[in-house]
């Protein structure tokens, strides 16, 4: 049983020792094929654009306002006279404009009343406008700097979600070639103990009941349960491989060396860059904390109405205009109004003042709430700048990690090269019985493994470059 065995496990190693160059689909094309297929992905895509919505609602600017109120209607039938009075409260439309001051623009017809049977009427239209200007500190850019904070989020988290991705993916293939490299390792180790036993039973140099060959049977048992774990650990290995691509394990997959350049850059990346954005907010929160209190704001208004009736002499026209100035712990005003009657030619002036004051109860709230924002203000900057240094720490290790990478890469260039001479000579030499047809197998086998290790150096080498895309993610 055991001949029947080692002869399987010869043939299979003999198939290592071949020349080859195991190729699949390329790397791209793998990572693409993942991509279109796997749900996790979709999910990110919606996320990402369900992000860049909630960006233009942000952004969107304001219009024209535009309200129209129709006012109760009412129909009264009057028994005595029997006449029916139809009457509303008023008609009115108001227009706020989109600027800083939010003017406001009224026109409306005020009460009107009919009765039908005698044709009276009576109707006093209006027209009446407000605007504020604002004494202090009016800009409030914390609507700006949220939308950047999103859209700058949205787009690293998309980016970083598609590199995680992308690194499952050459961290699985890595595990797989690891894998086939130790299986093929183990059937070469079991090939050679086999070798080493028979030759020492034909030798003669040990017996079957001999302590050191029942070591070396102990040996061989060892060997044969590595490998047999392992091929089932291949199993597994290439069962994840397909749940995450798709596709079904084809070997090696042709890849591309890695792009290692890269530059540091003293603003940081992303992450820093959303850092700078939370300290513009705590910023911009202190700075509206204290103008509410120091800010006063001056409230202009004014109208006009004009009163027509058919049934009396009470036919006039009405005009107004007033400012409020209003402060934290008080405010005054005056307005002024003028009525002028048509029908008797009277003109009535009316000035109004008014004003009110307040001892301010919430002061010390406001104050020790200034205090807090102050604080978060500081710990904001503090944590900028530590995500800066990080970034700077991160970039500086990342690029020692690419010379080591470049560095390696070039000595295992230079070992893929040796072998493949050593192979050609031995093969010569063998062609000419100058050599043993195990050297041969044997410089066949390092060429075979080089084609794994050469795999995995750049896989590592892919990681790298990702982990140096992840450092340069900008959004907008």
């Amino acid at each position: 049983m055991r001949i029947k065995y080692m002869a399987l496990v010869a043939t299979l190693v003999l198939l290592v020792l071949i020349p080859f160059s195991l190729t699949s689909a390329s790397l791209e094309e793998i990572i693409k094929t993942a991509y279109s297929s796997s749900e996790e992905m979709k999910r990110y895509e919606l996320d990402k654009k369900n992000t860049a919505l909630n960006v233009s609602i942000g952004e969107a600017k304001e219009e024209l306002g535009i309200s129209v109120s129709s006012g109760d209607v009412t129909a009264q039938f009057q028994p005595v006279p029997g006449n029916y009075v139809f009457g509303t409260t008023g008609t009115k439309a108001t227009f706020t404009l989109p600027n800083d001051g939010k003017t406001a623009i009224t026109v409306g017809t005020g009460p009107v009343s009919y009765t039908a049977n005698s044709n009276n009427y009576q109707v006093k239209p209006t027209v009446s406008a407000t605007h504020s200007i604002l004494y202090g500190e009016d800009s409030d850019n914390r609507s700006t700097l949220l939308n950047k904070q999103s859209a700058l989020l949205g787009t690293y988290t998309y980016q970083s979600n598609l590199i995680q991705f992308e690194n499952s993916i050459l961290n699985q293939i890595k595990s797989i070639l690891t894998n086939e490299k130790s299986i093929n390792d183990t059937m070469k180790s079991i090939v050679i103990q086999t070798k080493g036993m028979s030759d020492a039973l034909a030798l003669k140099t040990l017996s079957k009941d001999s302590v050191a060959y029942k070591e070396q049977e102990n040996n061989m048992t060892r060997l044969e349960s590595s490998l047999a774990s392992l091929q089932s650990n291949q199993v597994l290995l290439e069962s994840q491989y397909t749940q995450l691509t798709s596709l079904p394990w084809e070997g090696i997959p042709t890849m591309r060396e890695p792009k290692l350049a890269f530059e540091k850059n003293p603003n940081g990346n992303t992450t820093v860059a959303l850092k700078a954005l939370s300290l513009d907010l705590a910023l911009e929160d202190l700075k509206l904390a204290k103008a509410a209190i120091t800010n006063k704001t001056l409230r202009l208004n004014g109208g006009m109405d004009v009163l027509n009736s058919s049934t009396s002499s009470a036919n006039s026209i009405s005009g107004r205009v007033g400012a409020d100035y209003i402060a934290k712990n008080y405010s005054f005003g005056a307005k002024f109004n003028g009525s002028y009657d048509i029908d008797d030619k009277d003109f009535t002036p009316t000035l109004t003042i008014s004003g009110s004051w307040n001892n301010n109860t919430t002061s010390i709230t406001e104050k020790l709430n200034i205090q807090k924002l102050e604080n978060s203000s500081m710990l904001a900057s503090i944590s900028y700048n530590d995500a800066l240094q990080d970034y700077l720490y991160t970039a500086s290790s990342i690029q020692g990690q690419a010379a080591s990478w470049q560095l390696e890469y070039a000595l295992l260039g230079s070992t893929i090269s040796y072998n493949v001479q050593a192979l050609e000579q031995q093969e010569a030499l063998f062609a000419k019985g100058l050599t043993t047809k195990s050297s041969v197998d044997n410089a066949r086998f390092a060429v075979g493994q080089d084609e794994y290790e050469k795999a995995l150096t750049l896989l590592k080498g892919l990681v790298l470059e990702n982990s140096i895309r992840n450092l340069q993610i900008q959004g907008r």
